[in-house]
């Protein structure tokens, strides 16, 4: 079931927040919650992740940006309908592109050598931390306001809407 990138009935790098049994989920202990939300992430570092910032924090990064690009993808999926299926496409790597062949290979299924899963590309990477800057962050994302969140809503909107 690794070899084909699903693991806890999520796909790798699609960004699954909570899934279908997501009552379950804050049931479970910390480094299963964190391993699941890395596998959605496309994370194949997880571990280095985890000894740097600590799990809690790894733990609610990950969901964020797995909440974040759900929220773009339902954007486009309702209004640019082609957007929406580039976004979830996965994109073959560059035959002069290698990954780090020292990350653990559980952590990764085996399509992660010649692919890059939809929150692994370029944009899937980036576009939720766009929105995560936007709507503020700081310690405690003490720094995000309903101003800046209605603001970024809007900019998502906008931006995603084909006229």
């Amino acid at each position: 079931m690794i070899n084909e990138g699903i693991r806890w009935g999520r796909k790798f790098g699609y960004g699954t927040f909570l899934g279908n049994k997501g009552e379950k989920y804050f049931q479970e202990d910390i480094e299963k919650r964190v391993r699941k939300m890395a596998w959605s992430h496309a994370c194949p570092v997880v571990e280095k992740v985890v000894k740097e910032y600590g799990p809690e924090w790894t733990e609610k990064r990950y969901a964020e940006c797995n909440l974040f690009f759900g929220l773009i993808t339902d954007e486009a999926a309702g209004c640019n309908f082609p957007l929406y299926f580039n976004l979830l496409q996965p994109v073959d790597r560059l035959p002069e592109e290698t990954a780090d062949p020292n990350i653990n290979k559980k952590n990764v299924p085996l399509t992660f050598w010649r692919q890059m899963s939809p929150l692994s590309t370029p944009w899937g990477y980036a576009l939720p931390r766009v929105l995560i800057e936007q709507f503020g962050r700081g310690e405690n994302n003490k720094d995000r306001t309903a101003e800046r969140i209605t603001k970024g809503l809007q900019i998502l909107e906008d931006e995603v809407r084909i006229d």
